[in-house]
């Protein structure tokens, strides 16, 4: 559903009222697709993986996600240290903090209209800073401050926005702090009469942690790779299809796993990525893979149903549902262009 109306917003130009009712159906599915992945986020029973990750590369796609969301009365200004040490976290959980963060603060300014400002710095923090700022420990600092910026933003508004289970689903600015805390870090809340609401939130900086590009780096457009979509979902797959092609990519679909392998095995050159979706007859999706994997060793697959391994030593890369154009397109160029692993430097992952 997010896919396909986030293809229809781009279609339609800005200002056609059309858009904007999808606008807001967008904005109402991104806070239940937050919902889900805090709820799968929390209850996960594998720790979490700490990498080195640049905030900016998080930063940037949160922001370009919501400006596409906004109407045309909120303006989204972002100012961001592209030079700033990595911090050490769980990229998933940081990302899922920076978005609800973030959008709630674009939320409180629907229908008062004003400008959200992101901006991210380094900082240093003295001891009497930490205590004053809750932090356990002093030293290099990323800050970063959302503005909401309205005269017509009251401080009750503001605060309902992070704190009322009618405007904070789940209770999720809860479970951001919660993930902050884990990470060393602080979320204070603030707000100044006439001129609008203020968030910041402190994370330590890791500068001798390895860097690792986070999943929120850019997304590099296709340049012809074929992908072959096996799913018997129509719909799920022409969306999938449509944003492919969008992206740059050469589709095929097919609706059972039988024609899938038959066309795989006549000609395997001709495949470059598989993206398994919902096959119900057939086989599951691993015996599916290691199928096209007999025929075509190291064959690159996605799984729609987020299996991130599924033929023995071979790995697929995951794609949880609902996702968005950009989480597909990330996936498929994640799929043909793998990183190599990286040692785990604060402990098991």
């Amino acid at each position: 559903m997010l896919g396909f109306q986030e293809l229809a917003c781009d279609i339609l130009p800005v200002g056609n009222e059309a858009r904007t009712f999808l606008l807001e159906a967008m904005r109402t599915g991104n806070r239940t697709h937050d919902i889900i992945r805090q709820v799968l986020l929390l209850n996960r029973v594998k720790p979490s993986t700490r990498i080195g990750l640049r905030p900016h590369l998080i930063l940037e796609e949160v922001c370009d996600r919501l400006r596409g969301m906004m109407p045309d009365t909120i303006q989204v200004e972002q100012k961001l240290n592209r030079h700033c040490p990595p911090v050490a976290g769980d990229a998933a959980q940081l990302q899922q903090a920076f978005h609800h963060i973030i959008n709630q603060a674009a939320n409180a300014l629907f229908g008062k209209g004003g400008t959200l400002s992101v901006q991210m710095d380094t900082t240093p923090v003295s001891m009497d800073d930490a205590a004053r700022l809750g932090l356990a420990l002093a030293g290099d600092f990323m800050c970063l401050k959302i503005f909401a910026s309205s005269p017509n933003l009251s401080e009750e508004d503001w605060l309902r926005f992070f704190t009322h289970p009618s405007r904070d689903p789940g209770m999720q600015l809860t479970s951001s702090r919660k993930i902050i805390a884990e990470h060393q870090g602080a979320l204070h809340l603030s707000h100044d009469a006439g001129k609008g609401g203020q968030c910041e939130l402190w994370l330590p900086l890791s500068r001798t942690l390895q860097h690792h590009p986070p999943s929120a780096a850019p997304v590099p457009a296709g340049s012809g790779e074929t992908v072959w979509i096996v799913d018997d979902e129509r719909f799920i797959a022409r969306l999938a299809k449509l944003s492919l092609e969008r992206n740059g990519y050469t589709v095929r679909l097919f609706r059972t796993p039988q024609e899938f392998l038959a066309a795989l095995k006549a000609d395997p050159a001709a495949c470059q990525v598989a993206l398994l979706g919902n096959v119900l007859v057939g086989g599951s999706l691993s015996e599916v893979l290691a199928l096209a994997r007999e025929v075509k060793p190291g064959l690159p697959a996605v799984s729609l149903l987020g299996q991130a391994s599924m033929a023995g030593k071979e790995s697929c890369v995951p794609l949880v549902e609902p996702f968005t154009a950009t989480d597909l397109a990330r996936a498929i160029h994640d799929a043909l262009h793998p990183v190599p692993k990286t040692m785990n430097i604060l402990g098991k992952g």
